[in-house]
């Protein structure tokens, strides 16, 4: 089982090693397969680790049960800057307890449904996806904001060269 679902979980940087299938939950044990830890403070490559710890994570349910990914992170020590740093997880932010994936569903059932809705559907707090919902708008308005200042928009930069009309972009 182990072996399926691996390619299943489409996170290439874990490997399955345990999987626990109490009533209307599944619990995956994982361990990172990254085989440096990135110094965020300078941006040096370490493979001192100097302790484990599980991280669990919320991830989209597999068969209608909850699914909880249970990793064990490692935290290193960067030699470049005296400072200690736990491994940074491409599929999760820092200091969160849901995927990112779990959270754009969140974010996208919420788009056409009440929170308090979709707080029951995906059983997490009203709080947690109104949390959830307001920091995905957020980033949803700054990408629209960094065109804001575009007047023209010019698809062949060879016709423009050579005098062609451009059109404002409406």
């Amino acid at each position: 089982m182990k072996e399926i679902l691996g390619p299943l979980l489409n996170l290439p940087s874990l490997e399955v090693t345990k999987v626990s299938l109490p009533p209307n939950e599944v619990h995956i044990h994982c361990l990172s397969t990254q085989s440096v830890g990135i110094c965020p403070h300078c941006l040096g490559s370490t493979q001192e680790v100097t302790k484990y710890y599980t991280r669990k994570l919320r991830d989209l349910p597999i068969f209608d049960r909850k699914t909880y990914l249970h990793i064990k992170v490692r935290q290193f020590h960067c030699r470049g800057c005296p400072r200690s740093f736990s491994e940074r997880l491409p599929f999760a932010d820092s200091n969160r307890t849901y995927t990112k994936r779990m959270e754009k569903f969140i974010f996208k059932c919420s788009e056409n449904i009440p929170l308090k809705e979709v707080a029951a559907i995906v059983d997490v707090s009203p709080h947690k996806v109104e949390d959830i919902f307001a920091r995905y708008s957020q980033q949803v308005l700054d990408t629209k904001r960094t065109f804001d200042g575009v007047r023209y928009l010019g698809i062949d930069e060879i016709a423009i060269k050579k005098g062609k009309k451009t059109t404002p972009v409406s």
